[in-house]
């Protein structure tokens, strides 16, 4: 059993918001009472688990400091957790040949998730819909070689299902990474480029993209 609360900037209880639970590559997301508390049960697969706490503010749309804690079978009192400091917005911003296109959490969720099997290890950032039920698409990934904050990476690919055509990258595209915060917080960045279509035709699509999601993986 897990039990905890959460205030806001001002330390007053956030009533409008949520406390998520990062279990391994799981994530557990509960919404506060409204006087800015959680209680929930979790079954574990050992005696204790190491996780990571991390308190939203869906009013002020700002995140706590991710809080890595142990938890152990029976009860466990979380120490308040202060919604304050750090922006938790997420989308994927880009266009097509001058076309925009946006996808904007809540209403759109995003995966990112890292290859390390790969040579050169990549970052993998993925949307299956703009809305509820919709198979539009977005993903996309790039290099993570020394990535930080200020880095500059190679883009390895990126799909829509707002190009109806099988595109290859043809030309070097760099991605700007702009954000690169620890696991719980936030990875941004930016880029354009080309991508060249299937022949006959070989169609050109200039692309723009920027984009910020929750990192989740290591």
């Amino acid at each position: 059993n897990v039990t905890g609360s959460v205030t806001d900037c001002n330390g007053l209880p956030v009533t409008n918001g949520y406390i998520i639970m990062q279990d391994g590559y799981y994530n557990y997301r509960y919404a506060l009472n409204s006087l800015g508390q959680y209680d929930f049960s979790s079954i574990l697969c050992n005696s204790s688990s190491n996780v990571t706490f991390i308190a939203e503010d869906a009013t002020s749309a700002q995140q706590s400091t991710p809080l890595p804690y142990t938890i152990n079978v029976g009860s466990n009192a979380i120490p308040n957790l202060q919604a304050c400091g750090t922006s938790i917005s997420q989308f994927i911003n880009y266009s097509v040949n001058g076309v925009p296109y946006s996808l904007t959490s809540p209403v759109d969720s995003f995966m990112m998730y890292s290859n390390v099997q790969t040579i050169p290890t990549s970052i993998y950032i993925y949307n299956m819909g703009r809305t509820s039920g919709s198979s539009s698409y977005v993903n996309l990934d790039f290099t993570s070689n020394l990535i930080a904050a200020g880095s500059t990476q190679l883009l390895n690919s990126f799909y829509t299902s707002d190009i109806q055509d099988s595109t290859v990258i043809t030309s070097p595209i760099n991605v700007n990474i702009t954000e690169y915060g620890s696991i719980g917080q936030f990875i941004a960045g930016d880029f354009s480029g080309t991508l060249t279509g299937a022949g006959p035709a070989f169609t050109l699509y200039n692309i723009t993209c920027s984009f910020r999601v929750r990192r989740t993986f290591l």
